[in-house]
Protein backbone atom coordinates (compact mmCIF):
# COMPACT_ATOMS: atom_id res chain seq x y z
CA UNK A 1 0.00 0.00 0.00
CA UNK A 2 1.29 3.60 -0.97
CA UNK A 3 0.44 6.35 1.71
CA UNK A 4 -0.34 9.80 0.17
CA UNK A 5 0.71 12.60 3.16
CA UNK A 6 -1.57 15.50 2.87
CA UNK A 7 0.23 18.90 3.38
CA UNK A 8 -2.88 21.98 3.63
CA UNK A 9 -1.90 25.05 2.26
CA UNK A 10 -4.73 26.72 3.89
CA UNK A 11 -5.65 28.33 6.49
CA UNK A 12 -8.62 26.83 7.40
CA UNK A 13 -8.35 23.07 7.07
CA UNK A 14 -10.57 20.82 9.48
CA UNK A 15 -7.37 19.09 10.80
CA UNK A 16 -4.81 22.22 12.20
CA UNK A 17 -1.98 20.04 12.28
CA UNK A 18 -1.83 19.44 8.80
CA UNK A 19 -1.65 23.23 7.98
CA UNK A 20 1.11 25.11 6.28
CA UNK A 21 1.91 28.77 5.86
CA UNK A 22 4.62 28.92 3.22
CA UNK A 23 6.93 26.87 0.86
CA UNK A 24 9.38 26.43 4.07
CA UNK A 25 7.20 25.33 6.67
CA UNK A 26 5.65 22.91 3.96
CA UNK A 27 9.32 21.64 2.70
CA UNK A 28 9.72 20.91 6.36
CA UNK A 29 6.36 18.78 6.70
CA UNK A 30 6.96 16.86 3.20
CA UNK A 31 10.61 16.06 4.67
CA UNK A 32 8.66 14.66 7.80
CA UNK A 33 5.90 12.99 5.43
CA UNK A 34 8.68 11.21 3.49
CA UNK A 35 10.76 10.46 6.53
CA UNK A 36 7.74 8.35 7.48
CA UNK A 37 7.35 5.99 4.16
CA UNK A 38 5.20 8.42 2.14
CA UNK A 39 5.65 7.89 -1.73
CA UNK A 40 3.03 10.52 -2.58
CA UNK A 41 2.38 14.01 -1.32
CA UNK A 42 -1.11 15.44 -1.54
CA UNK A 43 -1.11 19.55 -1.21
CA UNK A 44 -4.46 21.50 -1.17
CA UNK A 45 -4.49 25.43 -1.28
CA UNK A 46 -8.18 25.38 -0.70
CA UNK A 47 -10.44 23.43 2.47
CA UNK A 48 -12.92 21.05 1.34
CA UNK A 49 -14.17 20.98 4.52
CA UNK A 50 -17.74 20.88 4.91
CA UNK A 51 -18.93 24.22 5.18
CA UNK A 52 -15.81 25.53 4.11
CA UNK A 53 -15.98 29.27 2.07
CA UNK A 54 -14.39 28.58 -1.59
CA UNK A 55 -11.31 30.77 -2.94
CA UNK A 56 -10.73 31.92 -6.17
CA UNK A 57 -8.52 29.76 -8.47
CA UNK A 58 -6.00 32.87 -8.27
CA UNK A 59 -5.23 32.33 -4.51
CA UNK A 60 -5.58 28.79 -4.97
CA UNK A 61 -2.20 29.08 -7.21
CA UNK A 62 -0.63 32.17 -4.90
CA UNK A 63 -0.66 29.41 -1.82
CA UNK A 64 0.29 25.52 -3.89
CA UNK A 65 2.42 26.59 -7.26
CA UNK A 66 5.51 27.71 -5.37
CA UNK A 67 5.43 24.84 -2.91
CA UNK A 68 5.20 22.16 -6.05
CA UNK A 69 7.64 24.42 -7.43
CA UNK A 70 10.11 23.92 -4.45
CA UNK A 71 9.21 20.30 -3.60
CA UNK A 72 9.54 19.01 -7.37
CA UNK A 73 13.39 20.84 -7.10
CA UNK A 74 13.65 19.01 -3.63
CA UNK A 75 12.26 15.71 -4.38
CA UNK A 76 12.21 14.87 -8.06
CA UNK A 77 11.09 11.78 -7.74
CA UNK A 78 8.74 12.13 -5.15
CA UNK A 79 4.93 11.89 -6.78
CA UNK A 80 3.07 15.36 -6.48
CA UNK A 81 -0.09 15.72 -5.58
CA UNK A 82 -2.62 18.82 -6.01
CA UNK A 83 -5.90 19.06 -4.27
CA UNK A 84 -7.78 20.84 -6.56
CA UNK A 85 -10.95 21.25 -8.61
CA UNK A 86 -10.29 24.10 -10.59
CA UNK A 87 -9.23 23.76 -14.07
CA UNK A 88 -7.23 26.49 -14.03
CA UNK A 89 -5.18 25.42 -10.97
CA UNK A 90 -4.33 22.09 -12.45
CA UNK A 91 -2.84 23.21 -15.58
CA UNK A 92 -0.92 26.02 -13.17
CA UNK A 93 0.45 22.68 -10.70
CA UNK A 94 0.94 20.57 -13.77
CA UNK A 95 3.37 23.36 -15.17
CA UNK A 96 5.34 23.79 -11.76
CA UNK A 97 5.59 19.83 -11.69
CA UNK A 98 2.40 18.13 -10.23
CA UNK A 99 1.86 14.74 -11.41
CA UNK A 100 -1.23 13.86 -10.03
CA UNK A 101 -4.70 15.89 -9.85
CA UNK A 102 -7.02 15.11 -7.30
CA UNK A 103 -10.53 16.29 -8.05
CA UNK A 104 -13.35 16.17 -5.21
CA UNK A 105 -15.52 16.71 -7.78
CA UNK A 106 -14.39 13.99 -10.69
CA UNK A 107 -14.23 17.07 -12.79
CA UNK A 108 -17.83 18.53 -12.70
CA UNK A 109 -17.34 21.36 -10.94
CA UNK A 110 -15.06 22.87 -13.74
CA UNK A 111 -16.08 21.90 -17.14
CA UNK A 112 -12.83 22.61 -18.49
CA UNK A 113 -11.07 20.25 -16.18
CA UNK A 114 -10.68 17.07 -18.46
CA UNK A 115 -9.51 19.19 -20.77
CA UNK A 116 -6.69 20.11 -19.02
CA UNK A 117 -6.19 16.22 -17.84
CA UNK A 118 -5.98 15.24 -21.04
CA UNK A 119 -4.17 18.00 -22.49
CA UNK A 120 -1.28 16.82 -20.24
CA UNK A 121 -1.86 12.95 -19.72
CA UNK A 122 -1.99 13.51 -15.77
CA UNK A 123 -3.39 11.13 -13.25
CA UNK A 124 -6.72 12.08 -12.00
CA UNK A 125 -8.26 10.91 -8.98
CA UNK A 126 -12.14 10.72 -9.17
CA UNK A 127 -14.01 11.30 -6.26
CA UNK A 128 -17.41 11.06 -5.33
CA UNK A 129 -18.94 14.41 -3.94
CA UNK A 130 -22.84 14.73 -3.35
CA UNK A 131 -23.18 18.71 -3.17
CA UNK A 132 -20.24 21.56 -2.82
CA UNK A 133 -18.11 21.76 0.29
CA UNK A 134 -20.18 24.64 1.43
CA UNK A 135 -23.65 22.64 1.38
CA UNK A 136 -23.05 19.19 0.96
CA UNK A 137 -23.94 18.24 4.61
CA UNK A 138 -27.15 19.58 4.47
CA UNK A 139 -28.84 16.70 4.53
CA UNK A 140 -27.41 14.58 2.58
CA UNK A 141 -29.94 11.50 0.96
CA UNK A 142 -29.35 8.44 -0.64
CA UNK A 143 -31.91 5.60 -1.87
CA UNK A 144 -28.41 2.92 -1.84
CA UNK A 145 -25.58 4.58 -0.94
CA UNK A 146 -23.03 1.88 -2.23
CA UNK A 147 -24.94 1.26 -5.26
CA UNK A 148 -25.10 5.13 -6.00
CA UNK A 149 -21.32 6.11 -5.58
CA UNK A 150 -20.66 3.14 -7.51
CA UNK A 151 -22.85 3.91 -10.33
CA UNK A 152 -21.22 7.56 -10.61
CA UNK A 153 -17.90 6.48 -10.21
CA UNK A 154 -18.47 4.01 -13.11
CA UNK A 155 -20.14 7.54 -14.80
CA UNK A 156 -16.80 9.73 -14.54
CA UNK A 157 -14.43 6.58 -15.48
CA UNK A 158 -16.25 6.15 -18.76
CA UNK A 159 -16.48 10.26 -19.04
CA UNK A 160 -12.88 10.59 -18.63
CA UNK A 161 -11.70 7.40 -20.86
CA UNK A 162 -14.07 9.07 -23.78
CA UNK A 163 -12.20 12.22 -23.28
CA UNK A 164 -8.42 9.92 -23.64
CA UNK A 165 -7.74 10.14 -20.05
CA UNK A 166 -7.06 6.22 -18.73
CA UNK A 167 -4.95 7.23 -15.82
CA UNK A 168 -7.11 7.35 -12.97
CA UNK A 169 -7.77 6.77 -9.49
CA UNK A 170 -10.94 6.63 -7.73
CA UNK A 171 -11.81 7.93 -3.83
CA UNK A 172 -15.39 6.87 -2.46
CA UNK A 173 -15.45 10.43 -0.94
CA UNK A 174 -15.81 9.74 2.69
CA UNK A 175 -17.34 12.32 4.15
CA UNK A 176 -18.13 14.38 1.06
CA UNK A 177 -22.37 14.74 1.03
CA UNK A 178 -22.73 11.75 3.89
CA UNK A 179 -23.70 11.36 6.99
CA UNK A 180 -21.85 9.18 9.22
CA UNK A 181 -24.02 5.96 8.52
CA UNK A 182 -23.19 6.45 5.05
CA UNK A 183 -19.43 6.86 5.06
CA UNK A 184 -19.48 3.60 7.70
CA UNK A 185 -21.53 1.74 5.22
CA UNK A 186 -19.06 2.16 2.58
CA UNK A 187 -16.11 1.33 4.64
CA UNK A 188 -18.08 -1.49 5.54
CA UNK A 189 -18.30 -2.07 1.40
CA UNK A 190 -14.85 -1.65 -0.09
CA UNK A 191 -14.97 -4.64 -1.80
CA UNK A 192 -18.17 -3.35 -3.63
CA UNK A 193 -15.89 -1.11 -5.79
CA UNK A 194 -13.44 -3.46 -6.64
CA UNK A 195 -15.38 -4.36 -9.99
CA UNK A 196 -14.45 -0.68 -11.13
CA UNK A 197 -11.22 -2.08 -11.95
CA UNK A 198 -9.40 1.52 -10.73
CA UNK A 199 -6.81 1.83 -8.06
CA UNK A 200 -9.01 2.87 -5.16
CA UNK A 201 -7.43 5.49 -2.49
CA UNK A 202 -9.15 5.76 0.77
CA UNK A 203 -9.29 9.23 1.91
CA UNK A 204 -10.89 8.93 5.49
CA UNK A 205 -8.11 10.49 7.87
CA UNK A 206 -9.00 12.35 11.01
CA UNK A 207 -12.66 12.49 9.76
CA UNK A 208 -15.74 13.04 11.46
CA UNK A 209 -17.24 9.77 10.77
CA UNK A 210 -14.18 8.39 12.99
CA UNK A 211 -14.49 10.95 15.39
CA UNK A 212 -11.32 12.86 14.38
CA UNK A 213 -9.49 9.83 16.07
CA UNK A 214 -5.94 8.33 15.15
CA UNK A 215 -7.02 5.29 15.82
CA UNK A 216 -9.72 5.05 13.70
CA UNK A 217 -8.00 5.91 10.79
CA UNK A 218 -5.32 3.54 11.38
CA UNK A 219 -7.73 0.88 11.76
CA UNK A 220 -9.50 1.68 8.45
CA UNK A 221 -6.13 2.04 6.27
CA UNK A 222 -5.32 -1.46 8.01
CA UNK A 223 -8.76 -2.68 6.85
CA UNK A 224 -7.97 -1.06 3.34
CA UNK A 225 -4.87 -3.06 3.09
CA UNK A 226 -6.10 -6.11 4.03
CA UNK A 227 -9.04 -5.57 1.37
CA UNK A 228 -6.60 -4.64 -1.33
CA UNK A 229 -7.26 -1.13 -1.74
CA UNK A 230 -3.65 0.58 -3.31
CA UNK A 231 -3.49 3.60 -1.61
CA UNK A 232 -3.87 5.85 1.81
CA UNK A 233 -4.38 9.44 1.66
CA UNK A 234 -3.20 10.54 6.02
CA UNK A 235 -2.47 13.37 8.03
CA UNK A 236 -0.15 11.05 10.40
CA UNK A 237 2.19 8.49 7.94
CA UNK A 238 3.95 6.51 10.58
CA UNK A 239 1.24 5.32 12.52
CA UNK A 240 -0.51 4.05 9.44
CA UNK A 241 2.11 2.50 7.45
CA UNK A 242 3.79 0.90 10.63
CA UNK A 243 0.28 -0.61 11.27
CA UNK A 244 -0.20 -2.12 7.41
CA UNK A 245 3.76 -3.30 7.19
CA UNK A 246 3.44 -5.23 10.92
CA UNK A 247 0.26 -7.02 9.07
CA UNK A 248 2.07 -7.90 6.08
CA UNK A 249 5.38 -8.79 7.67
CA UNK A 250 3.72 -11.08 10.02
CA UNK A 251 2.05 -14.52 8.88
CA UNK A 252 -1.29 -15.24 8.78
CA UNK A 253 -3.29 -18.30 9.40
CA UNK A 254 -5.23 -19.43 6.03
CA UNK A 255 -7.05 -22.39 5.58
CA UNK A 256 -6.89 -24.08 2.64
CA UNK A 257 -9.35 -26.89 0.51
CA UNK A 258 -7.11 -29.23 -1.32
CA UNK A 259 -8.53 -31.74 -4.08
CA UNK A 260 -8.25 -34.00 -7.06
CA UNK A 261 -9.69 -36.29 -9.61
CA UNK A 262 -7.47 -37.07 -12.17
CA UNK A 263 -4.67 -39.01 -12.77
CA UNK A 264 -2.62 -39.72 -9.65
CA UNK A 265 -4.59 -38.18 -7.00
CA UNK A 266 -2.85 -38.57 -3.90
CA UNK A 267 0.14 -37.64 -5.91
CA UNK A 268 -1.13 -34.45 -7.10
CA UNK A 269 -2.05 -33.59 -3.67
CA UNK A 270 1.46 -34.86 -2.09
CA UNK A 271 2.80 -32.06 -4.69
CA UNK A 272 0.33 -29.64 -4.24
CA UNK A 273 1.47 -29.43 -0.47
CA UNK A 274 4.88 -29.71 -1.22
CA UNK A 275 4.32 -26.50 -3.88
CA UNK A 276 2.70 -24.94 -0.65
CA UNK A 277 5.84 -24.80 1.67
CA UNK A 278 7.25 -22.16 -0.49
CA UNK A 279 4.47 -19.93 0.43
CA UNK A 280 5.02 -20.13 3.98
CA UNK A 281 4.83 -23.00 5.97
CA UNK A 282 2.38 -25.27 5.94
CA UNK A 283 1.33 -26.18 10.19
CA UNK A 284 -1.49 -29.06 9.57
CA UNK A 285 -2.67 -31.72 6.92
CA UNK A 286 -6.21 -32.97 7.46
CA UNK A 287 -7.08 -36.89 6.84
CA UNK A 288 -7.92 -37.54 3.23
CA UNK A 289 -11.07 -38.22 2.30
CA UNK A 290 -12.65 -39.89 -1.20
CA UNK A 291 -15.61 -38.54 -2.23
CA UNK A 292 -18.53 -37.81 -4.33
CA UNK A 293 -17.92 -35.22 -7.38
CA UNK A 294 -19.95 -31.90 -6.38
CA UNK A 295 -22.18 -29.97 -8.97
CA UNK A 296 -21.24 -31.96 -12.16
CA UNK A 297 -21.12 -35.60 -10.90
CA UNK A 298 -19.98 -37.70 -14.35
CA UNK A 299 -16.63 -37.63 -13.58
CA UNK A 300 -13.82 -39.69 -11.59
CA UNK A 301 -14.50 -39.81 -7.69
CA UNK A 302 -11.87 -37.09 -5.58
CA UNK A 303 -9.33 -37.00 -3.01
CA UNK A 304 -10.28 -34.38 -1.03
CA UNK A 305 -8.81 -32.42 2.61
CA UNK A 306 -7.67 -29.59 4.22
CA UNK A 307 -4.03 -27.38 4.87
CA UNK A 308 -3.45 -25.13 7.48
CA UNK A 309 -1.47 -22.93 6.27
CA UNK A 310 0.37 -19.88 7.91
CA UNK A 311 1.69 -17.23 4.78
CA UNK A 312 2.76 -13.63 5.00
CA UNK A 313 1.10 -13.53 1.52
CA UNK A 314 -2.27 -11.00 1.07
CA UNK A 315 -5.27 -12.70 0.27
CA UNK A 316 -4.82 -11.49 -3.52
CA UNK A 317 -1.13 -12.53 -3.42
CA UNK A 318 -2.27 -16.14 -2.46
CA UNK A 319 -4.98 -16.51 -4.63
CA UNK A 320 -2.60 -15.48 -7.65
CA UNK A 321 0.25 -18.05 -5.87
CA UNK A 322 -2.53 -21.29 -5.50
CA UNK A 323 -3.66 -20.09 -9.34
CA UNK A 324 -0.04 -21.04 -10.27
CA UNK A 325 0.30 -23.99 -8.39
CA UNK A 326 -2.41 -25.73 -9.66
CA UNK A 327 -1.65 -24.50 -13.36
CA UNK A 328 2.55 -26.58 -12.72
CA UNK A 329 0.37 -30.06 -11.21
CA UNK A 330 -1.67 -29.86 -14.43
CA UNK A 331 -4.56 -28.55 -14.13
CA UNK A 332 -6.19 -26.96 -16.91
CA UNK A 333 -8.98 -24.72 -17.54
CA UNK A 334 -11.97 -26.68 -17.38
CA UNK A 335 -16.34 -26.03 -16.66
CA UNK A 336 -17.24 -24.88 -13.42
CA UNK A 337 -17.37 -28.12 -11.01
CA UNK A 338 -14.85 -30.04 -13.61
CA UNK A 339 -12.68 -32.65 -13.41
CA UNK A 340 -8.92 -31.12 -11.87
CA UNK A 341 -5.70 -32.40 -11.52
CA UNK A 342 -5.64 -30.31 -8.46
CA UNK A 343 -7.52 -27.97 -6.97
CA UNK A 344 -6.88 -25.32 -4.35
CA UNK A 345 -9.39 -22.97 -2.52
CA UNK A 346 -8.98 -20.48 0.37
CA UNK A 347 -11.80 -20.93 2.66
CA UNK A 348 -10.58 -18.49 5.55
CA UNK A 349 -7.79 -16.74 6.05
CA UNK A 350 -8.04 -15.69 9.64
CA UNK A 351 -11.06 -13.09 10.50
CA UNK A 352 -11.44 -11.50 6.91
CA UNK A 353 -14.69 -11.14 5.38
CA UNK A 354 -13.95 -10.47 1.61
CA UNK A 355 -16.31 -10.19 -1.78
CA UNK A 356 -14.09 -9.07 -4.69
CA UNK A 357 -15.12 -9.85 -8.32
CA UNK A 358 -12.32 -12.58 -8.19
CA UNK A 359 -12.03 -14.18 -4.35
CA UNK A 360 -14.81 -14.68 -1.76
CA UNK A 361 -13.59 -14.98 1.55
CA UNK A 362 -15.01 -17.07 3.27
CA UNK A 363 -15.25 -19.53 0.45
CA UNK A 364 -18.77 -19.23 -0.38
CA UNK A 365 -19.91 -22.68 -0.79
CA UNK A 366 -18.04 -23.91 2.04
CA UNK A 367 -21.00 -25.00 4.12
CA UNK A 368 -22.59 -26.84 1.21
CA UNK A 369 -19.69 -29.64 0.94
CA UNK A 370 -18.96 -31.87 3.85
CA UNK A 371 -16.07 -32.54 2.05
CA UNK A 372 -14.94 -29.57 2.94
CA UNK A 373 -16.00 -29.16 6.35
CA UNK A 374 -15.20 -32.31 7.71
CA UNK A 375 -11.03 -32.25 7.14
CA UNK A 376 -11.13 -28.58 8.35
CA UNK A 377 -13.18 -29.59 11.65
CA UNK A 378 -10.96 -32.06 11.99
CA UNK A 379 -8.25 -29.54 12.36
CA UNK A 380 -9.66 -26.21 14.02
CA UNK A 381 -12.96 -27.56 15.61
CA UNK A 382 -13.45 -24.52 17.68
CA UNK A 383 -12.32 -22.06 14.92
CA UNK A 384 -15.31 -18.96 14.57
CA UNK A 385 -16.45 -18.97 11.17
CA UNK A 386 -16.27 -15.14 11.23
CA UNK A 387 -19.26 -14.70 8.97
CA UNK A 388 -21.56 -16.93 10.24
CA UNK A 389 -20.51 -16.82 14.06
CA UNK A 390 -20.29 -20.58 14.48
CA UNK A 391 -17.73 -22.80 15.17
CA UNK A 392 -16.36 -25.36 12.33
CA UNK A 393 -18.13 -27.72 14.44
CA UNK A 394 -21.13 -26.79 14.45
CA UNK A 395 -21.14 -25.97 10.86
CA UNK A 396 -20.15 -29.58 9.76
CA UNK A 397 -22.99 -30.78 12.28
CA UNK A 398 -25.41 -28.93 9.86
CA UNK A 399 -24.03 -29.70 6.84
CA UNK A 400 -24.38 -33.57 7.58
CA UNK A 401 -27.72 -33.58 9.32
Amino acid sequence: MEFMGIINATPDSFHPASRVSGTEQALEMAKRHIEEGATILDIGGESSRPGAEPVTPEEECRRVVPIIKALRAQYPDIKLSVDTYHAYTAEQVILAGADIINDISAMTFDPDMVNVIAKYQRTVVLMHVNGRPDHMQDHPTYDNVVQEVYDFLEERIAFAEAHGIHDIIIDIGIGFGKTKEHCLTLLNHLDAFDSLHRPHLLAVSRKSCLDHTLEGTVYWSLEAAKHGIQMARVHDVAPNKKAVDDWMNRDKDVVLAIGSNLGDRHANIRAGIDALSALGTVTAVSSLLETAPYGVTDQPEFVNGAVLLKTKLTPQALLAALKTIETEQGRVPSFRWGPRALDLDIIYYEDLILQTETLTIPHVDRCNRSFVLDPIAELIPDFVDPQLQKTVSTLQKECNS
